[in-house]
């Protein structure tokens, strides 16, 4: 188990606007552990979503109230199994439309 003090790990919200880049719909994915149920298994948010229909942009951020709290993520390199870190502003997404 280790404390990482000096990263973070980025806290997705989804915000869909319409034409007028007026907020429609906004949305946190569920946070949800992947792997094998004895063996270590990855951390990370994901959703399965429907995009509104007069959608016509969608903003990736952080919301002011998820930074700064203390996460529990699942690291195989880590002798416990745990890193704990931060949420922040900014880090990698992966984005795939069906």
């Amino acid at each position: 188990m280790l404390y990482n003090k000096n990263g973070h790990v980025f806290v997705p919200r989804i915000t869909f606007l319409n034409s007028r880049f007026e907020s429609i719909a906004s949305m946190s994915p569920e946070f949800v552990v992947q792997g094998p149920i004895f063996l270590i298994g990855e951390s990370s948010w994901r959703v399965d979503l429907q995009i509104p229909a007069h959608a016509r942009a969608v903003v990736i951020h952080t919301s002011s109230e998820e930074r700064g709290k203390l996460l529990r993520m699942r690291d195989s390199d880590q002798r416990g199994g745990y890193l704990y870190t931060s949420s922040g502003p900014a880090g990698e997404i992966e984005v795939e439309l069906k």
